[in-house]
């Protein structure tokens, strides 16, 4: 408790894997969010929600390891004999201090062509935050159906000032 009578937060690290090697769903669900908040916080499994949000908060660091793939990407369904697209969901990775996506790993939020099917499904977001800095060794994609449909990228950090590291792919 701290001085003032307030309580204070208590924070425990968190690992996401798949120790056990459990298969994926065949056919995820739709939509869904999963959110996760903790201490350190190390992903190292592979986590889908087609079109839905995956939300992480760390009260540390964060490491996105390299056999991780975190996708959000839009699906075609078919509902009652009609084939249609939804859109794309959100990644959305912070961490207080460093988050570091290793080499190897990959966050997508591709959208979906629309052929043959009922509306377009437009690229999603993805969002990644580390005060601590954001070290960008994996592979974000968020790609549309076309020109007009792409994804949403947003970076908050205090610096991207890492010598040897070209961000030139993000302008």
């Amino acid at each position: 408790m701290a001085s003032n009578g307030a309580v204070t937060p208590v924070y425990y690290d968190v690992a996401l894997t798949n120790s056990f090697g459990v298969p994926a769903l065949a056919e995820p669900v739709l939509g869904g969010t999963i959110t996760v908040t903790g201490g350190n916080i190390d992903v190292a499994t592979n986590v889908a929600l087609p079109g839905g949000a995956f939300r992480v908060r760390a009260n540390g660091e964060m490491t996105v390891g390299a056999s991780a793939l975190l996708d959000a990407s839009a699906r075609r369904r078919e509902l009652r004999g009609v084939l249609a697209a939804n859109s794309g969901g959100i990644i959305d990775l912070s961490a207080t201090g460093a988050l570091s996506i290793a080499s190897g790993a990959t966050l997508r939020v591709d959208g979906r062509d629309a052929v043959g099917t009922i509306g377009t499904g437009a690229a999603g977001t993805i969002k990644l935050a580390g005060l601590g800095g954001v070290i960008l060794d994996g592979t974000l994609s968020g790609r549309g159906p076309d020109a007009g449909t792409g994804g949403h990228f947003i970076l908050d950090t205090l610096s991207l000032s890492d010598p040897g590291r070209d961000y030139d792919a993000l302008v």
